[in-house]
This record gives structure tokens, C-alpha cells and sequence, in this order.
């Protein structure tokens, strides 16, 4: 299951069994419950929801694997402005797909280490 920003509400926040599995993230369903009673709070509820999967570790992941009997893939949203990249060149081509977001970038080499900072 691809859980992204168009489906995590639908998927998560209004499935209230979800949050008995992981009541340590229960902080974002508050602010989300309260940004829906209170409309002058919607950018309260988005930014919650975007914490929220920011907020995901492997633990939370799996926990949510066992509840819904599936996997899970999370695609979550760079927020920063200015993100960086370290890595060697041989594994510089699997991790730069994840800064499709970025606009502009800049490249230091030093033999066989990469270094890249994106920023938008």
C-alpha cells in the first residue's frame, strides 16, 4: 500500500483503530481532529499531517504493516529548503531519486566520495 499526501487522511487519520497502534504519534490525530472542528485552523491539520509522516520511523512503518496486513511505502515530502547528500559515487545513483524536488544543486567530488546540497 503507497501511502502519500493525497491518501494519508483517507487511509490514516480517519481510521481511529490505526492510532491504538501507535498512541506515540497520537499528538498529529489531536491536531488534525482539532483543525477539522475549527476551520480557521486548516493549516494546522495539513501541517500535522505532513509531521506526521515526517515523524515515521521503521518502527511506526512496521506497526502499520501488521495492522493493515500489507506493506507499507511511505512517500514523504522534503520540507527543507536546503537538504545534502553524502555518499559514495557508486551509491550517488539509487539515493539522488529522492531529491527530485530540488531545483538546483551543486556537486563536490573527492575520489570515490560525493558530496550534494539541493536547494529549491
Amino acid at each position: 500500500m503507497d501511502i502519500n499526501l493525497q491518501n494519508i487522511e483517507e487511509i490514516i487519520f480517519y481510521n481511529k483503530d490505526v492510532w491504538k497502534n501507535i498512541p506515540e504519534l497520537k499528538q498529529f490525530y489531536d491536531q488534525w481532529v482539532l483543525s477539522k472542528t475549527v476551520s480557521g485552523l486548516n493549516h494546522l491539520g495539513k501541517r500535522a499531517i505532513l509531521d506526521f509522516m515526517n515523524s515515521l520511523n521503521s518502527d511506526h512503518i512496521e506497526k502499520l504493516q501488521k495492522f493493515f496486513a500489507t506493506t507499507i511505502i511511505i512517500d514523504k515530502i522534503q520540507t527543507n529548503v536546503i537538504s545534502f547528500l553524502k555518499c559514495d559515487k557508486n551509491d550517488a545513483e539509487s539515493k539522488l531519486c529522492y531529491y527530485d524536488n530540488y531545483k538546483d544543486f551543486f556537486i563536490i567530488r573527492n575520489k570515490d566520495k560525493l558530496d550534494v546540497c539541493f536547494w529549491r
